[in-house]
C-alpha cells in the first residue's frame, strides 16, 4: 500500500540522514586528528630547529675557544723558548765568570 511505501521511504531517508551524520562526524573527527598531528609535527620541527640552532652556537663557541687556546699555546711556547734561551745565556755567563776567577 501507499502508506507502507511512504513509511518505508521515510525510514530509508532517516537511515540515510543518520548515515550522513555519522560520515560527517567521522570526517570531522579525522580532520581534527589530522590537525592535531600536524600541530604536533610543527612543534616538533620547531624544537628540532631550536636544537640545531643551539648546536651551531655551541660549535661556534667551541671553535672560537679552540682558536684562542691554540693562540695562547703558541704564546706559551714562545715564552718557554725565550726563558730557555735566557737560562742558557745565564748558565754561559756563570761559566765565563767562574773561568775568569780561576
Amino acid at each position: 500500500s501507499k502508506a507502507s511505501m511512504s513509511a518505508l521511504s521515510a525510514k530509508v531517508l532517516a537511515a540515510q540522514d543518520s548515515m550522513d551524520a555519522k560520515v560527517t562526524q567521522m570526517i570531522t573527527a579525522e580532520q581534527s586528528a589530522d590537525e592535531s598531528c600536524h600541530s604536533s609535527l610543527y612543534r616538533f620541527q620547531n624544537a628540532m630547529n631550536q636544537l640545531h640552532f643551539q648546536l651551531n652556537m655551541s660549535y661556534s663557541v667551541e671553535t672560537t675557544l679552540v682558536e684562542e687556546i691554540t693562540a695562547e699555546e703558541a704564546i706559551i711556547k714562545d715564552l718557554e723558548e725565550r726563558i730557555n734561551k735566557k737560562h742558557a745565556e745565564y748558565e754561559q755567563r756563570l761559566k765565563e765568570c767562574a773561568e775568569a776567577k780561576a
